[in-house]
């Protein structure tokens, strides 16, 4: 089932979202492992408290990630282009990186995915898990342990 997208241009009149994202959208990469697109809803929540907590800015939510408060966003007063937003921060700091479109931001988002595969190597979860190290789950994306034995983790 294809993503609901917010209909920003609603919002803010002529905005439609670039074709190199509904292309994405489409063909159903909606998840990134860090990062995620938004559905309708959660888009609508975030596009809201956005103009609260930005109201100079005009930002069209697209993406959050699951490990912390980053979302990006389309820039409708930088002709488009793609904000790393480090959301429920005051205003002036929210800034994280400016991408120049949307394949930029996307390429990072899978590099970032190809890294933790390899970050996945280095600490053997699993045999962990399996011979009683307790994990806890941080949020919807992230395992955590207080303390992993050095005999889980492999030298680089």
């Amino acid at each position: 089932m294809e993503l609901k997208l917010l209909d920003a241009g609603s919002i803010y009149k002529g905005f439609e979202y670039p074709k190199e994202f509904l292309k994405i959208v489409h063909l159903g990469l909606t998840d990134f492992d860090f990062w995620y697109l938004m559905d309708y809803d959660q888009a609508a929540y975030r596009i809201k408290s956005l103009q609260e907590r930005y109201p100079d800015r005009k930002l069209v939510p697209f993406a959050r990630r699951g490990d912390n408060d980053d979302i990006v966003c389309f820039d409708i007063d930088r002709g488009g282009r793609v904000q790393k937003i480090h959301d429920f921060v005051s205003s002036g700091w929210e800034q994280r990186k400016d991408y120049e479109s949307f394949w930029d931001w996307f390429r990072e988002a899978i590099d970032e995915m190809i890294e933790e595969v390899e970050y996945d190597e280095i600490i053997d979860s699993k045999r962990a898990y399996d011979d009683g190290v307790v994990f806890y789950h941080g949020n919807e994306k992230v395992w955590l342990a207080d303390k992993i034995p050095p005999c889980y983790i492999r030298e680089l």
